[in-house]
């Protein structure tokens, strides 16, 4: 989800959260697809079920989106759906007609065609789809072209499916917070930690939300989220996958790759996406002599543990998880033992507190100048940005503190590597340090003990991997006494990518032991946690004078005029009523991202007595604005389409049944109707997430849930007043 702001004067505040571009109403009923099983498939599977005529990929797009329905208000790590999705399962399904035709099925059309992917927000995209990194100081920026990836998977016939939340970059891999998505849930376990920067990737994933996704790494971002959330994580050598058009964090460790619930699904995304790429030269063509000759899913070998040689590092291991992980990992040894393997065990890495410490390594020291540069870069490079700097991103979040979350995460970590001023000396010997670590390290351990791959339980081997851009694959290993997932890493030197397949998919093979998270198709919604949260007291209702909660107009204008209250005030505290309670009621679809700043402006305005409009609320999303908000009435085909004038509203709101929209929910009684094509006009002024709002009837469409959500709406005489109007029961 994305969170933006609205406009408002002197008056009433507007504020709204913005449903990303856009999650679908789709009939949870699949048509067709009754004899293939949606949950849990993998890419064999789906091709087959082509192949055979059972299934086709509009299909599979309408039950994704159906998972996405049910799950992502809960989970939150779907950011925006394509909304150009549909049509290229379309063209899937008739290439894929067209060559049943034509060749009678001899040639293929490869693993991933017609299959959909999620992208990490750091991922370009040339269409419809933002690239924000989880900012919203990026919203509306338009990149050159797509990021090779993107361009790979294209070419293959993938669905560029939308785009999945990326944890800020404020602290780096280091958070667990997007400011446009909120706090992500881990599907296993709500109070668990899903764990980095490709969070939403894992999620996703593991949510049966789509089969595969790409994630980035720098520093555990895309191993991290896969053991956190039972999902399989590779991360490949630096510069094997290209990184051009990818935000980037520090260029010399940052890597692209896949995460998927089964091994066999990461390496058919993995071959598709590896290789030289002119747009990063040095990397990935250093990177490219290690690609082997037939790719990499010849690797996928049942009996790829006999005769490996694998070591475990002791001295890595924390204490997560010790009283579950380490018996599990214990049983998993022999079962590595009984396929062949022979463990090298209690083996020490020199110098382990400083590999594992980015403030000691010389990892931080560099990050905090390689970002600056290549963030810059990348800035500047974008065709258009409302942002060209890390400078004006800083300025951007001072400006807009409550939106991106400040108080609570800082941005310490941006302004720190703002201060810096190139790869100095200083940089190029932490550069040095973490080679000669690696080095001493990893290096002379794998060579002196012959090893083929390292293995240890969960997240223990990652700072290890990341210093020195060495591959590492997650496979499933286990649930602990509350069912939070961990796995086994599988790490080795630059390029052994096809003996890490080979043990990961023989010990995969072997254990079988993910299961799917204990998700409903429910949100997680009932009607007593609904009240309890409807009646509990937002933090943001911090006016010493005035509650904002059921405030009527002239409350909030009296307010006004004693200096009790600020417009900016009113719309931080009708934000954090949104943030609360729309992703239950779901009656906002967009926000203003001026509204802030229109807010101060109309403080401006009062302090020099200027005249003032009365009222000004939320409004329905088939009143124009000439604006940064979409105009839709809830159809996809109007995205983008630009008005000539202002229709003088404020915020959009979901029309009840509307197709870019999920289905409200009466805030009253959650299975009751919220009756109309105005109900989000309704539902947010109930839910106190505005004073008033405007909705449009033609056939009942403001009094029917006017009376439904316990508002008043008022109809007037057609032609009397374009500006239909809503408002809280006490207001007139």
């Amino acid at each position: 989800m994305m969170m933006m702001i609205n406009r408002q004067t002197c008056g009433v505040a507007i504020i709204a959260i913005a449903i990303a571009a856009a999650i679908q109403s789709f009939n949870p009923v699949i048509k067709g697809g009754e004899d293939f099983t949606f949950l849990e498939a993998t890419i064999d599977e789906i091709q087959a079920a082509f192949a055979e005529n059972k299934l086709t990929s509009r299909q599979l797009v309408e039950f994704y989106i159906t998972q996405i329905e049910n799950l992502n208000p809960r989970l939150k790590s779907v950011l925006e759906v394509n909304p150009d999705a549909r049509n290229q399962a379309d063209e899937a399904d008739l290439a894929r007609k067209r060559r049943s035709r034509d060749d009678q099925g001899r040639r293929s059309l490869g693993k991933l065609h017609g299959v959909p992917v999620l992208l990490k927000d750091t991922i370009a995209t040339k269409d419809k789809l933002n690239t924000t990194a989880g900012s919203y100081a990026l919203v509306g920026s338009v990149v050159g072209r797509d990021a090779t990836v993107v361009e790979r998977l294209r070419d293959a016939g993938a669905v560029i499916w939308g785009k999945l939340v990326s944890l800020s970059g404020t602290r780096f891999d280091l958070l667990e917070k997007s400011q446009m998505g909120g706090v992500l849930e881990n599907p296993y376990l709500p109070s668990g930690d899903p764990c980095g920067s490709s969070s939403g990737s894992a999620i996703s994933v593991a949510a049966n939300m789509v089969a595969v996704s790409l994630g980035s790494e720098t520093h555990g971002s895309i191993l991290c989220p896969a053991d956190h959330n039972s999902v399989v994580g590779f991360k490949p050598t630096v510069g094997l996958t290209s990184r051009a058009g990818v935000i980037p964090v520090l260029p010399i460790h940052d890597t692209i790759g896949p995460i998927s619930r089964t091994v066999s699904d990461a390496v058919y995304l993995l071959d598709l996406i590896v290789g030289f790429d002119p747009r990063d030269y040095e990397a990935t063509s250093e990177a490219a002599k290690f690609i082997p000759v037939g790719g990499y899913k010849q690797f996928l070998n049942r009996d790829g543990l006999k005769g490996k040689r694998l070591g475990v590092v002791r001295n890595l291991f924390n204490s997560r998880n010790v009283s579950t992980m380490i018996p599990a990992f214990e049983h998993h040894l022999n079962t590595l033992r009984k396929s062949g393997a022979t463990i090298v065990d209690n083996l020490e890495i020199s110098n382990v507190d400083v590999i594992s410490n980015p403030s000691k390594n010389g990892e931080l020291t560099a990050m905090l100048a390689g970002f600056k540069t290549s963030v810059n870069d990348y800035l500047k490079d974008l065709v258009s940005s409302p942002v060209r700097s890390l400078a004006d991103i800083i300025a951007f979040n001072q400006k807009n503190s409550v939106l991106e979350n400040i108080k609570e995460y800082g941005q310490d970590t941006f302004i720190s590597s703002e201060k810096t001023s190139g790869f100095g000396e200083k940089e190029r010997k932490a550069v040095e340090l973490m080679e000669k670590l690696s080095r001493d390290g990893i290096e002379k351990l794998m060579t002196e003990n012959k090893l083929d791959a390292t293995v240890t339980p969960g997240t223990h081997f990652i700072s290890v991997l990341a210093i020195g851009g060495y591959p590492g694959i997650t496979v499933p290993a286990g649930y602990d006494s509350n069912g939070m997932p961990f796995g086994l890493c599988f790490g080795g030197l630059k390029g052994t990518e096809p003996k890490l397949i080979e043990v990961a998919y023989a010990f995969e093979q072997a254990t079988l032991v993910r299961k799917q998270p204990p998700l409903s198709k429910s949100i997680g919604f009932t009607e007593e946690n609904l009240f309890q949260t409807l009646s509990s007291v937002s933090s943001a209702d911090t006016s010493p004078a005035l509650s904002i909660r059921e405030a009527t107009v002239a409350d909030l204008q009296l307010a006004f005029k004693k200096n009790q209250l600020t417009s900016r005030q009113v719309v931080e505290f009708y934000l954090g009523e949104i943030g609360r309670l729309n992703p239950i009621l779901r009656g906002v679809i967009e926000v203003n991202p001026d509204a802030l700043h229109l807010a101060d402006k109309a403080d401006q305005e009062c302090k020099a007595k200027a005249p003032s409009s009365l009222l000004l609320g939320l409004h329905k999303d088939n009143i124009a604005t000439k604006d940064k908000m979409n105009t839709t009435a809830g159809s996809f085909a109007l995205l983008g389409s630009i008005v000539p004038r202002n229709a003088f509203v404020v915020t959009k709101l979901i029309n009840a049944f509307e197709a870019s929209g999920l289905i409200s929910e009466n805030p009253y009684v959650l299975l009751a109707d919220p009756c109309g094509s105005s109900s989000g006009s309704a539902i947010s002024v109930a839910a106190n997430m505005a004073a008033v709002s405007l909705g449009t009837e033609t056939d009942g469409s403001i009094l029917c849930p006017s009376s439904y959500n316990s508002g008043v709406g008022i109809k007037p005489t057609v032609g009397l007043n374009h500006q239909l109007r809503w408002c809280h029961p006490s207001c007139s």
